[in-house]
């Protein structure tokens, strides 16, 4: 209760989801510069043992929470119950900065479906919380191949209030003018705009509105429903591998100690790339650049397209030397495990 004897206003609470790669973190970095969204709240769920999406995004520690090991749509589910209880409580007794907003940027392995049906069917974080709604970022590359192979990216878009088309200031894409008529087939009451669109009023964007399960499709409805049965029932699992997401999806974690030069990253990058192709749904690490070991690059490869590399001002707190991180389906580890060693000094 507040000092006047009323309840406290919910808190606004928006997921923003999407496929690995689909820009979540880049797009959440710019956002959260704006001073409308100032006392936003972020947590931030990543998939398999190592996290580098945290360390990229323009809060501050106060700000950021990392729920890591799993998908919040399956193991860590009830971790993100206890999480989203407890944040109230010590904001409640004051024990933590006052947060007006929370965002919750899932791993792009998670069917948002649970993680809606955690909040709307309990009793407490219903009254406490108030869901604005789902922002699913769409790779207008890769999106349409994605929809097609993946099912946890069909209900990204099933249950968006708005679906932002990422990377719009890249070259066209040849599946484009098929992606968005398949976007508005599965979701046509969810608004569609780029990501360029979102961040000219992005507290518009991800706090406009409520969310509202009326306004889905029938299938969408039906998903909530039947998941909403299913909370009281979520427990993790004992014997869950961090690195498994199903059993052609796993994660791939492999130290990089050594400084590697720049055009060995390249070409390791390339081969990586020429090898596996699409086979690698996400790669992402911390490499110690040979000319400047203080200063680490971040680097990023998405269904085999590799990103400019990113200089980092420091290594993380925690961090002190390099790292790879590989989300692959169907990949042959000893294989990836003999390309990187055959382009990486050893220690």
């Amino acid at each position: 209760m507040t000092l006047t004897g009323q309840p406290p206003a919910p808190i606004p609470l928006t997921v923003v989801t999407g496929f690995l790669g689909a820009g979540k973190t880049t797009f959440l970095n710019q956002a959260l510069t704006e001073p409308a969204l100032a006392g936003t709240l972020v947590i931030v769920n990543e998939f398999g043992t190592q996290a580098l999406d945290q360390h990229l995004l323009a809060v501050t520690e106060d700000e950021l929470l990392l729920l890591a090991g799993g998908c919040l749509c399956c193991t860590i589910r009830d971790s993100l119950t206890r999480l989203l209880e407890d944040l109230l409580r010590r904001r409640d007794n004051r024990r933590i900065p006052e947060f007006t907003r929370v965002i919750i940027e899932t791993t792009g392995l998670a069917d948002p479906t649970p993680v809606l049906a955690t909040v709307l069917a309990h009793p407490y974080l219903s009254r406490r919380y108030r869901l604005s709604g789902v922002i699913t970022l769409v790779d207008r590359n890769d999106g349409l191949a994605i929809l097609d192979r993946h099912p946890e990216a069909r209900r990204q878009v099933l249950l968006a209030d708005a679906l932002l088309l990422s990377k719009s200031d890249s070259a066209g894409s040849d599946a484009e003018p098929t992606l968005l008529p398949a976007l508005a087939t599965l979701n046509p009451a969810a608004q569609s705009l780029t990501t360029q669109e979102a961040l000219a009023d992005p507290a518009a964007v991800l706090f406009g509105s409520a969310f509202s399960p009326q306004l889905r499709t029938v299938e969408a409805r039906s998903l909530l429903r039947r998941e909403s049965l299913r909370v009281p029932a979520i427990r993790p699992h004992a014997d869950h591998d961090a690195n498994r997401h199903s059993d052609s999806i796993r994660a791939l974690a492999l130290d990089m100690p050594e400084p590697l030069g720049a055009a060995a990253t390249a070409t390791l990058l390339e081969a990586l790339a020429r090898q596996f192709g699409p086979r690698i749904l996400r790669l992402k690490g911390l490499i110690a650049p040979a000319d400047s070991p203080s200063t680490p690059l971040a680097i990023h490869m998405v269904q085999g397209r590799i990103a400019t590399p990113q200089q980092l001002e420091r290594w993380p707190a925690g961090v002190t030397s390099g790292w790879l991180q590989i989300i692959g389906e169907n990949l042959d580890e000893a294989a990836v495990r003999a390309v990187i060693a055959s382009f990486t000094p050893q220690p």
